[in-house]
This record gives structure tokens, C-alpha cells and sequence, in this order.
């Protein structure tokens, strides 16, 4: 297995302070990799062992155990290659057969076509009036909304990863492109605002919904940042659409809706 390693991949907070380089490619085996991070500016040195994070500096010393950040953790575990899963290895709410279908969620899933076959809308059908307003919802998003669509794919993917629902992800992944978003773009997504190629703007929409994800909040920094380019509408509909789309996320992931056959989830 290959070790990825560059400092971009850190929080901003704290990445142009440190060094992320690989411990030893001889510690690699049977899809766990140990790696270590350099914290300079606090001398500290923490290594992974597969899903485990251990500070090593600290365990020397005879101390308690140092934990990564989750968000950089997040980020350590999707580049060190290892395998992603679903939170759920199988659902808790199953999604409806054809022949389980009423006569109102058959109206409401048939106008839908192909796309009526997703697990994710056989499993919301068994809301049928919650489904009927989330469709109608998540229409203004991609119709009517005053977003550049490219911009609205960036802030859903980012919410996806933040959320770590890989279902969400899978399909904006595809319609992230459609919109306009690089392979590469889609690829740094994960890595945050501060990651290098990111346009001024862009790094501003990726920190937005961050601080959301965060703190139900847009900081005066930010929020002055957006209004350079973004009326009001468009100020409104960025917080509609990354609000919409973690409630979308919660319900994947603790509904446990599986990826439909085909689709790839995470790069891995």
C-alpha cells in the first residue's frame, strides 16, 4: 500500500505549522498503517494504527493518551487509503419493495421514473407526507434557487464529507461534475477551505459550511466575505441548501440507507 502524505491534508487551523509525512512503509501491512504527524510548533509526535490514533510522545512520557481532532482525524484516515465503509453494514429502516407500496407513495415515487428505484427515496416513501415536502424542497434547491449550480455542488459535497455520508456523496459527485467541478475539485473537497488551488471564493463557500457544520453559525468574517459576490437571496439560499442537505445526511446515516448497486461512495 502506497503512504499519501502532504501537509495540506491538515486542518487549516493548524496545517502551515506542521509536517504529515509517513513513519515507516515497513509498519504498513494487512491494511493497517501506521503513520506519524509531526506537530512542530508543539513538538508532539502522534501515530495511527489502523482505526486507533495514539500519540507516541506522550505515551513515552507516561502520560494519558492523545486523541487527534475528529476532523483531522477524518481527514488522516481518508488519505491513508485505508477501505471506507458505510456507518452501517446494513439498514435500519428497510427500504419498500414495489409490491409493499401504497396507492399514495406509488403516486408519489412514480413521477420520479428511474430515479424511483434509489435506496434512498424507497426509504423516505415511508414518510409519504414528509417525502412530498422534502421533494418540494430539495426542487427549489436545484431549480429555483439563486446558487450557481457549481457552487451549490461545492457546499453540498462539503456538508456530505463533514457528515461523513457517503450515499449523499456518491450521487453529488456525479452532478458535481455535471455542474462544472473538476476531478480534482471534487478530490479536494475533503481537505477543507485552507487546501492549496482553491479560488478565494471557493475557500470561502467550503468555510461557510464549516463553521455551519460547527456552529449553526456564519462568523462576521465570513459572512462579509460572501457578501462580496453573493446578494442577499443567495445569502439565504447558501444556508437553506447546506441545511437541507445535513438533514438529508442524518437520515442516511442513522437510517442506514446502503449505496444502490454501481455506485462507488468515497474515492478510495
Amino acid at each position: 500500500m502506497k503512504l499519501i502524505a502532504k501537509p495540506s491534508y491538515l486542518n487549516p487551523q493548524t496545517r502551515q505549522q506542521n509536517i504529515f509525512q509517513p513513519f515507516s512503509s515497513q509498519l504498513c501491512f494487512a491494511r493497517k498503517c501506521f503513520w506519524v504527524l509531526y506537530l512542530t510548533h508543539s513538538e508532539q509526535i502522534y501515530v495511527s494504527k489502523g482505526d486507533e490514533v495514539i500519540g507516541v510522545s506522550s505515551l513515552m512520557e507516561g502520560s494519558s493518551k492523545s486523541i487527534l481532532s475528529q476532523e483531522n482525524r477524518k481527514i488522516f484516515e481518508f488519505y491513508s487509503g485505508e477501505t471506507r465503509k458505510m456507518k452501517l453494514p446494513k439498514p435500519r429502516i428497510r427500504p419498500l419493495g414495489e409490491n409493499e407500496l401504497t396507492t399514495e407513495q406509488r403516486g408519489l415515487l412514480d413521477p420520479l421514473g428511474q430515479l424511483a428505484r434509489l435506496n434512498l427515496f424507497k426509504t423516505l416513501i415511508r414518510c409519504p407526507k414528509f417525502f412530498q415536502r422534502l421533494l418540494s424542497l430539495a426542487n427549489y434547491i436545484h431549480q429555483e434557487s439563486a446558487l450557481p449550480s457549481r457552487d451549490r455542488e461545492l457546499l453540498i459535497m462539503r456538508i456530505a464529507w463533514l457528515c461523513q455520508a457517503e450515499y449523499e456523496w456518491s450521487y453529488h459527485a456525479i452532478s458535481g461534475k455535471q455542474a462544472g467541478l473538476t476531478d480534482q475539485e471534487i478530490l479536494r473537497i475533503p481537505k477543507g477551505p485552507n487546501a492549496e488551488g482553491w479560488s478565494s471564493f471557493d475557500a470561502t463557500l467550503l468555510q461557510a459550511v464549516d463553521e455551519l457544520h460547527k456552529d449553526a453559525f456564519i462568523s462576521d468574517s465570513t459572512w462579509a466575505a460572501l457578501t462580496e459576490q453573493y446578494t442577499e437571496q443567495q445569502l439565504m439560499d447558501l444556508i437553506f441548501t447546506v441545511g437541507t442537505y445535513n438533514l438529508v445526511s442524518m437520515a442516511l446515516n442513522s437510517f442506514g440507507v446502503q449505496l444502490d448497486e454501481r455506485v462507488t461512495g468515497f474515492p478510495k
